[in-house]
């Protein structure tokens, strides 16, 4: 899959412009990621206590 905003270009061949919406991508998909990973780590501790609760 081609991420739109991601180029093969070494980076002083990419245009400021360029430059920007990469990083702007590379910002949304780390803020993502963060999220995807204090969701899931939410959802282990909440099944954790269940489990420790039924003993």
């Amino acid at each position: 899959m081609k991420h739109p905003y991601l180029t093969d270009k070494p980076d002083h061949e990419n245009s400021i412009e360029e430059i920007k919406h990469e990083n702007e991508y590379l910002r949304a998909e780390n803020a993502y990621l963060k999220k995807l990973d204090a969701l899931l780590k939410e959802r282990k501790a909440n099944q954790t206590k269940q489990g420790s609760s039924k003993d």
